[in-house]
């Protein structure tokens, strides 16, 4: 019985790790913007931001007929 506990501790981290591990390789996943939390609100920046002037970026997410400009504008597809 000890062994088979074992094995699911075991497999249980496997699985944590590769999902931690998933996301620090691929942070953006299929989006084309990442959220970064500032406070009490989020704003949304595109792949690629430089790590300046948060403020310009919104603090709604693109819809999904909208893209994320580098400077900060969500314009249509």
């Amino acid at each position: 019985m000890r062994k088979w506990l074992r094995w699911g501790v075991y497999l249980v981290l496997a699985l944590i790790l590769i999902l931690v591990m998933s996301t620090v390789l691929n942070p953006y996943g299929d989006r084309e913007w990442v959220e970064i939390s500032h406070g009490n609100h989020s704003h949304y920046v595109p792949r690629g931001w430089d790590g300046t002037n948060l403020s310009n970026f919104p603090t709604r997410p693109p819809g999904p007929n909208e893209r994320l400009l580098p400077d900060g504008r969500i314009v249509p597809r």
